[in-house]
């Protein structure tokens, strides 16, 4: 499910039909943005009326925000990433070597310390009902760091 607010050069989520092209500015530096949603077993009666305990549980699972004050370098929300952070890192650190070969200035992007993580703006993780009172989990996340720095390097203008 697309994003769906202003982006840089195209509403976030928008599709734009083209033929051996990818248009940078279109795509915009949050790459992967978008939502999903997922029904859980449970219903409305299996959750207490104070969500707290849920809310807690999420966010000590799912590290969120900054871990460094605004116009600092974002180091990443994983102090230490757990092993299956570092696993999935590890069937994508090849294809992105390969990226960063032909493009060097993409490598600090603290890709290993951002994966699995929530981020910051206007990304969520959300508890739901459908109108069988079934509990849904609603995401909506993107790229994080790695996001910006590809689409800010691609939207730079420059002579190729």
């Amino acid at each position: 499910m697309p994003d769906v607010h202003v982006g840089i050069g195209a509403t976030v989520g928008s599709v734009i039909p083209t033929k051996g092209a990818v248009i940078p500015a279109a795509v915009g530096v949050d790459i992967g943005c978008g939502m999903m949603a997922a029904r859980t077993s449970l219903m409305a009666s299996d959750l207490r009326d104070n969500l707290e305990g849920i809310r807690s549980a999420i966010e000590q699972a799912v590290p969120h925000g900054r871990d460094v004050g605004p116009g600092k370098r974002d180091t990443g929300s994983w102090g230490d990433p757990p092993p299956a952070i570092v696993e999935a890192w590890t069937t994508l650190a090849e294809r992105f070597d390969r990226i960063t070969v032909k493009y060097p200035r993409l490598r600090n992007t603290n890709n290993l310390v951002h994966l699995g993580t929530l981020g910051t703006g206007n990304h969520f993780i959300e508890l739901c009902l459908d109108t069988e009172q079934r509990v849904w989990i609603m995401l909506h996340s993107g790229s994080r760091g790695v996001g910006n720095a590809i689409g800010s390097f691609f939207i730079e203008p420059r002579s190729w």
